[in-house]
């Protein structure tokens, strides 16, 4: 079983809504509830490391501007895209290491059935 999952409760926003999440979870939450449904984590990391602080300072501002409607996603210029990628790329690269992320925007989970 492999899981990507939105991590943080705290980055609870309407975007979540929009894409349809319904719960945001932590690393050693989402161990846990994999566990208890008879999966047993190989490798669980955070990833998307580098956003953490940019997108929950977004979230934070909108919750409290009360803004909602447009996606976070059309908040950035395209061209910047490619700038945005490469935190990503670099987290891939750890993990591919083996490396666990301490934090991070999403949470990532290799299962296998106990």
């Amino acid at each position: 079983l492999i899981l990507t999952v939105p991590a943080y409760r705290w980055l609870w926003s309407w975007e979540d809504e929009r894409l349809g999440h319904l719960r945001r979870y932590t690393r050693p939450a989402l161990c846990l509830l994999a566990r208890r449904s008879g999966w047993e984590p190989v490798f669980a990391t955070y990833f998307n490391a580098a956003l953490l602080i940019p997108i929950g300072a977004v979230r934070v501002l909108r919750a409290t501007l009360g803004v909602r409607g447009s996606a976070e996603l059309s908040l950035t210029p395209r061209w910047l895209d490619r700038v945005l990628a490469l935190p990503m790329r670099l987290d891939a690269r750890l993990i591919d290491t083996g490396a666990r992320i301490p934090a991070g925007v999403s949470v990532g989970l290799v299962s296998r059935a106990i």
